[in-house]
């Protein structure tokens, strides 16, 4: 038996940041593959200091954003 993958619909799509290029950057990305999806920034606190000093840091705070979306 082979296994066929249903594909994925995706409308809307929440994205844990309010900064304009990024919320860009991240437009571009999804709408190559749902060109009709609706990309919504929100405002999240990302738990770690405003500049993160450390790798790990950084994806914590990415991480806690994209939870919170």
């Amino acid at each position: 038996m082979h296994h066929q993958e249903q594909p994925i619909f995706v409308d809307r799509v929440g994205v844990g940041t309010t900064n304009p290029a990024k919320l860009v950057a991240v437009t571009h990305a999804i709408h190559q593959r749902w060109p009709g999806a609706t990309i919504h920034g929100v405002d999240v606190d990302s738990g770690v200091s405003f500049q993160p000093q450390t790798d790990e840091e950084a994806i914590v705070g990415a991480t806690n954003r994209a939870q919170q979306a």
